[in-house]
């Protein structure tokens, strides 16, 4: 099977406060930097790989922590998960394992990204670059580090997550059915869960 032209993958910003996950996503779609609060933005990005597009279904939801309660909704069906960090506060950093099992429980991305935010505060960071490499490496992860407020490196996070998924799918016809299937066996786990 190949990837077909029309494909578009959701793909979700989640991970601590505070660490620019919305000014990233404002960044990309707006070529400038804002402080903005809790906002639910959602936009299409179509990235060409090869003779193929793909296209990513973009949600940031700034402040997700603060609304756990609807946050399953927000995971389902996602194929894509963009975890970020703050390089200079080592809280944000030691709260994305967290995070990410936090999500697991209620999908398998077939991709998913961590960046180190905030790279134009270079000479205030407290986590070390191989350090995160070393964990994105072990997790399996694609590791970036970005800018929102240069705009650094982010258009090459959305390429490269492009040419892993159709990379992926290329290996794995099945993959993106294997995947649903994992999902409706955890969703039906949850809801036999009382709250």
């Amino acid at each position: 099977m190949e990837v077909k032209k029309n494909s578009a993958f959701k793909t979700i910003f989640f991970g601590p406060m505070k660490t620019g996950k919305t000014s990233i996503f404002y960044n990309y779609f707006y070529k400038e930097f804002k402080d903005i609060p809790d906002f639910l933005g959602f936009k299409t990005i179509k990235i060409p790989v090869g003779e193929f597009e793909i296209s990513l279904n973009v949600f940031d939801f700034q402040g997700n922590e603060k609304y756990a309660n609807i946050a399953p909704i927000y995971y389902m069906k996602t194929s894509v998960l963009i975890l970020v960090f703050d390089i200079t506060h080592y809280s944000s950093y030691e709260r994305i394992p967290i995070c990410f099992q936090k999500v697991k429980e209620h999908i398998d991305p077939l991709v998913t990204v961590l960046i180190g935010n905030k790279l134009d505060l270079e000479n205030e960071r407290v986590i070390e670059k191989e350090k995160a490499i070393d964990y994105a490496k072990e997790m399996g992860f694609l590791y970036f580090e970005t800018s929102a407020k240069t705009g650094e490196n982010i258009k090459e996070v959305f390429v490269e997550i492009a040419k892993k998924l159709k990379f992926l799918i290329e290996k794995n016809p099945e993959i993106l059915e294997e995947k649903e299937e994992k999902e409706k066996k955890k969703r039906k786990k949850s809801e036999n869960k009382c709250f």
